[in-house]
């Protein structure tokens, strides 16, 4: 799902995004990839919804906590933060 993301392939990472979220629904790993995802490809009523399903499992998310806790290079950190903060993430 991330590498999809990456690629800027936002269908296919949502399609997987979407599944994993169903199958793992306790797993923060596939909410921020889902919820980027969808921001990127411009569904944003969706990626907010599906950050508010987020933020009921992970209270205290925040630009700043995915700054300190995801281990992305910058590149790739810049291009995530920004997908979180189209969906609505401060």
């Amino acid at each position: 799902m991330g590498a999809h993301y990456f690629a800027g392939s936002y269908s296919e990472a949502i399609s997987f995004g979407h599944k994993a979220v169903q199958q793992r629904p306790g797993f923060i790993g596939c909410h921020n990839f889902y919820i980027v995802s969808l921001a990127q490809a411009g569904q944003l009523d969706e990626a907010r919804a599906a950050l508010d399903r987020l933020k009921e499992l992970q209270p205290e998310i925040s630009l700043t906590w995915l700054e300190q806790n995801i281990p992305l290079t910058p590149g790739p950190m810049g291009k995530f933060i920004d997908g979180m903060r189209k969906a609505g993430l401060q």
